[in-house]
């Protein structure tokens, strides 16, 4: 009995401890990709960015990955992105910018 008891306590702690860690991983997962975008390695960042859990139900990564795609030059990706944020949030006034920014530099203006 005091065997499953103890088994139990320790698959309690694990389960528990779990969301923190992974709450941890991903901010040090930020952190590094935020700091790739700085030093304008852009293709590092939007990997880091990309390998995120969650982040298309997050305004700041949808944004931050729609940005990686713009600075390499992948237009669409980055307008999809940037519709992705929008829709999460409508009234961001840089998501607004941005995204009206890379649908002037499509080729075909879709009306």
């Amino acid at each position: 009995m005091k065997r499953y008891t103890y088994i139990m306590i320790l698959v309690s702690l694990a389960l528990v401890g779990c969301p923190a860690y992974a709450d941890d991983n991903n901010g040090n997962l930020k952190a590094k990709a935020d700091s790739a975008y700085v030093h304008e390695k852009y293709d590092k960042a939007l990997e880091a960015y990309m390998s995120m859990p969650g982040k298309e139900n997050s305004v700041d990564l949808c944004y931050n990955i729609g940005c990686c795609y713009y600075r390499l030059d992948d237009i669409a990706n980055s307008i999809r992105w940037f519709e992705r944020a929008y829709l999460l949030n409508p009234g961001d006034e840089d998501v607004c910018s941005n995204l009206g920014m890379a649908r002037s530099k499509t080729i075909d203006k879709i009306v």
